[in-house]
């Protein structure tokens, strides 16, 4: 009996290897190849990425949506660039107060 539980964990220590194996294969496969359709079925198949038609859609997105997420994202970057320069002016009269105020506090101590 011992023997037949040996030989169970070793059956399925293989299997557990050979299906690393493939999915390393299949990981391997989709990083060169990343716009093979077959890829994305077989990637759904084995859960791992949404349905091959979804994928499909990703894929053929038109130039028109590229244009517009890619201007939504230069309006983001100049909106973020304008409150980092709000930001630092803020910073600089906080700072210019504070000093103010030292200023003002170690002249009234001194008279």
């Amino acid at each position: 009996m011992r023997d037949d539980d040996a030989t169970t964990a070793t059956d399925a220590e293989q299997d557990e290897r050979a299906e690393q194996a493939r999915l390393s294969r299949a990981a391997r496969e989709a990083v060169r190849h990343p716009a093979d359709p077959r890829i994305d079925r077989q990637l759904a198949r084995m859960g791992l990425a949404p349905d091959a038609d979804d994928a499909a859609e990703v894929r053929n997105a038109s130039t028109t949506e590229l244009q517009e997420v890619r201007s939504a994202i230069a309006m983001a970057d100049e909106v973020a660039a304008e409150t980092t320069r709000r930001i630092d002016r803020l910073t600089l009269a906080v700072s210019l107060e504070a000093v103010a105020i030292v200023v003002l506090a170690v002249l009234l101590l001194l008279r």
